[in-house]
């Protein structure tokens, strides 16, 4: 991931989005898979408002990472919800 974070520095530097949006993108996908999906959505959300404002193609592709992503942690949250033993 260090990569990712300096490739991030570098293309704010550089004023390229369409670099910053990869970088945000490939952070997000490395917080995903360390389990740390609320990083993934925020890098994620921001790559996507990136892709969008530019026009870039890649922003379909990382919407739909995004509603994944949001999904996968919607669903953990409400299985990780105590269960109340019926007392019928």
């Amino acid at each position: 991931m260090p990569q990712y974070q300096e490739a991030l520095r570098l293309a704010r530097q550089v004023h390229s989005p369409v670099d910053e949006g990869r970088a945000l993108e490939g952070i997000a996908q490395c917080m995903a898979r360390t389990g740390d999906r609320d990083t993934a959505l925020v890098s994620l959300g921001e790559a996507v408002a990136i892709y969008r404002r530019i026009g870039a193609p890649a922003a379909r592709q990382a919407a739909a990472y995004l509603a994944e992503l949001e999904s996968e942690v919607h669903g953990r949250t409400i299985l990780q919800e105590p269960v109340q033993e019926s007392t019928d």
